[in-house]
């Protein structure tokens, strides 16, 4: 079966037949997704004093991070992750795994006494007398203002040819690979060669052949004269992509994948995985690639980055490709909606998740007037 999905439920993929509601509630802010973002907002949002909900649909915050393997590691240390007002706990260089980021987010809701109500899937956002109506699992809800914090991690990039693999090959995501041990026998084609596809590919490599397809998307030393690259680097991810070199540089975004942090492109040549080009597509039912060779494998791996995905909005607010239209976050043709946690947002840093404090700051006091 040909994965389709993403990794985040805060929302409803396929909103079906609502219930009636006698009573809308209405506040001055409603914020979409319990992530990173959305958590920041609501630091902003109550220390605006404004009324306000985080809606979510997953059972506990940071379930969202729960659910990528197991192994993963931010590839920004700890003292580059903290939210606004809260610092990530840990030694500064420590590079955080999925269960701290995600024990973290939910200790920020707590401490902060965030009201995200769980459990509610939003199914429909629309305009409404009061500005915005969004309908979910759990009743109606009006607001002035919305913000949709659900972040880019919206569906996977899969390829139509997917569908031409052989069905004796298994096809799974990143977010759901859950260690070698798991996978049906075979060697393993990891699609993707960015940090994801380079660290499932390396934890498979000790277990079976594994290939790694895919342009080098160039790497980062984990250290410069003895500090954390981030520690360097960290200014010029600062920088504004509204205007001058920032804008130059978020421009270039569509080029292949991040640089590989701490990992040279000998430590991808060994332990069973071989470095390959491009997939360009299937041939006999398996991946073929660039210079024709066809690999026999028992399981694709894809780690081929993510697309737009917001079937719940119902605003004419979205480019051909389906990402909404915004300067700085705002939408112009929609006054009182912005999107936060958008990669390039605002800053080169407000797709990470120690960047989207500063974004979500501005949106706020932009929205509410403050």
């Amino acid at each position: 079966m040909v994965p389709t999905g993403g990794i985040d439920a805060t929302i409803s993929d396929a909103p079906e037949q609502r219930r009636s509601y006698a009573q809308v509630v209405h506040f001055d802010a409603l914020v979409v997704g319990a992530g990173q973002a959305g958590l920041a907002a609501g630091h902003y949002l109550s220390r605006a004093g404004a009324t306000f909900l985080v809606l979510d649909a997953d059972r506990r915050v940071g379930d969202v991070w729960r659910r990528r393997w197991p192994f993963l590691k931010l590839i920004t240390p700890v003292c580059r992750n903290g939210l606004p007002g809260l610092p990530f706990p840990g030694a500064p260089d420590d590079l955080p795994s999925r269960d701290r980021v995600a024990d973290y987010l939910e200790h920020y809701a707590r401490h902060f006494q965030l009201p995200v109500r769980n459990g509610v899937l939003v199914e429909r956002l629309s305009p409404d007398l009061h500005g915005y109506r969004i309908a979910t699992s759990d009743g109606d809800f009006t607001s002035r203002v919305v913000i949709v914090a659900t972040g880019a991690f919206r569906a996977l990039k899969i390829p139509e040819w997917a569908s031409r693999l052989d069905p004796s090959i298994s096809q799974l995501t990143a977010p759901e690979y859950a260690g070698p041990e798991a996978l049906p026998p075979g060697d393993v084609c990891v699609i993707g060669a960015g940090n994801s596809g380079a660290q499932v590919a390396l934890d498979i490599g000790p277990a079976r052949r594994v290939y790694l397809a895919g342009p080098h998307p160039g790497t980062l030393p984990r250290t410069v004269l003895g500090r954390d690259v981030y520690h360097w680097i960290w200014p010029a991810l600062r920088l504004r992509t509204t205007w001058g070199i920032g804008r130059i540089i978020a421009t270039r975004r569509h080029r292949p994948g991040h640089p590989l942090v701490g990992l040279r492109p000998a430590d991808l040549e060994r332990d069973g995985l071989v470095r390959v080009g491009r997939v360009r597509g299937a041939c006999d039912g398996r991946p073929q690639l660039d210079d024709g060779r066809v690999l026999d494998v028992g399981t694709v791996i894809w780690a081929t980055g993510y697309r737009p995905h917001y079937p719940w909005i119902d605003l004419p607010i979205f480019d051909a490709g389906g990402a909404p239209r915004h300067e700085g976050g705002l939408v112009p043709e929609a006054s009182g909606l912005a999107f936060l946690g958008l990669p390039y947002q605002r800053r080169l840093n407000s797709g990470l998740v120690g960047g989207v404090g500063s974004d979500a700051r501005e949106i706020v006091d932009l929205l509410l007037g403050t």
